[in-house]
């Protein structure tokens, strides 16, 4: 867990602030505080980055594996977890907080909200969640390795105004291979502990649960045009009803902007994006 400041110093606001979740692969050291601190010098505001349970410092654990794989399990990990985010939060006087990520970041922002142990969690932006349908193992990983030389098709394919594609992280060359050496180590601890509830529907259990009781926090779920995680038929049967079950109380909103692919959201101007009208409507509260 690391805080992110405006490099300028300059706060749009002392009281919200923002719980960014690490994707698959990243952690608060590499990628996923990179992302929290383009987050905090765009929008101005303070930004705690967060490795999710089973991820960052972790090595491989069965008994850690086995409290992660299921959504109750996850959930129960994550309210430990959330505990220790509410006190973080506490102490630097935010007292409205957005969570957001993407991939498995998302679920983690899905679950944190879930979990309803931030009291000052009013805000939820998820991209791409992952775990929105129950698969067998072999299967999942089937998809996501036919989906990767898919994705890969497409954006060769593609150009930019076509499709939204992700951008060289731009470091110098020994932050550059710093970064390529921490990642395989940092997918292969969380595949470990983590693949259990990928291959879940626990971003689609929370998300309902969200939308029909958790009134009060502002909800929006963003999924690819062509999607890692969202079928057509998941789309239109599953996850777009979701919305539907918030009758009254704050917007839930689940969209699929076209020209999108998972890894779009990698692209931090397209994210910047995207998160945008959520961040305005907290600013508003």
């Amino acid at each position: 867990m690391r805080l992110h400041e405006p490099a300028s110093g300059d706060f749009v606001s002392n009281d919200t602030g923002l719980v960014v979740f690490n994707q698959f692969g990243a952690t608060v050291n590499q990628d996923a505080g990179r992302d929290a601190q383009v987050f905090a010098d765009t929008f101005g505001l303070a930004v705690i980055a967060v490795d999710r349970p089973g991820t960052g410092g972790f090595i491989p654990h069965k008994s850690l594996a086995r409290a992660l794989s299921t959504p109750d399990g996850y959930l129960t990990e994550m309210t430990q977890f959330g505990k220790n985010i509410d006190r973080r939060v506490d102490s630097l006087g935010l007292g409205n907080l957005i969570v957001t990520g993407r991939s498995a970041g998302a679920l983690g922002a899905l679950a944190l909200a879930r979990s309803e142990t931030v009291s000052s969690l009013g805000f939820v932006f998820a991209a791409e969640a992952i775990a929105c349908e129950q698969v067998p193992l072999k299967e999942g990983f089937k998809r996501y390795t036919d989906y990767l030389k898919q994705q890969k098709e497409l954006l060769a394919a593609a150009t930019q105004d076509e499709l939204v594609k992700p951008l060289p992280p731009g470091l110098p060359l020994f932050p550059a291979v710093d970064r390529l050496l921490s990642i395989p180590a940092a997918m292969l601890f969380d595949k470990y502990h983590n693949q259990g509830v990928f291959a879940s529907d626990s971003s689609l259990q929370y998300a309902t649960y969200i939308a029909e009781n958790l009134r009060q926090i502002d909800t929006t779920m963003e999924f690819a045009e062509h999607s890692l995680v969202a079928t057509p038929d998941v789309f239109e049967d599953t996850l777009l009803p979701i919305a539907a079950l918030r009758k009254s109380g704050a917007p839930f909103e689940v969209k699929q902007p076209k020209g999108t692919v998972h890894a779009s959201f990698d692209n931090r101007e397209y994210m910047n994006q995207v998160i945008e009208p959520t961040i305005t409507r907290a600013l508003q509260k």
